[in-house]
């Protein structure tokens, strides 16, 4: 099933960019399913190092995206990346992948 939807509203850029981080939100994860089982292919599951979280959060900090990576670390309960929790590493860098993609 495909929809497509058109909006042509002026919003601020912090509206635009929700928008933009929802929708590549929708575009990662509809694929992941299988039309015929509707289970999550082998292959699109990923262990999540704290190596590869510190590697994507670390680039995004250096393209002055402190601030942004403060927030998805304390969003996942943490004070630090040592903070949060192993099982929500893919969380973290899925959020942070999509604050890189946007800005790139």
């Amino acid at each position: 099933m495909k929809s497509d939807i058109q909006i042509n509203i002026t919003v601020s850029d912090e509206i635009k960019n929700s928008f933009a981080t929802m929708f590549s939100i929708f575009e990662k994860i509809i694929p992941i399913f299988d039309e015929n089982s509707k289970k999550i292919k082998d292959n699109e599951v990923k262990i999540v190092t704290l190596e590869k979280v510190r590697e994507v959060l670390a680039k995004l900090s250096q393209d002055g995206k402190q601030h942004e990576v403060k927030a998805l670390i304390e969003k996942l309960g943490g004070k630090k990346l040592t903070d949060v929790s192993e099982d929500k590493y893919p969380e973290l860098l899925r959020e942070a992948e999509l604050i890189f993609n946007i800005e790139n």
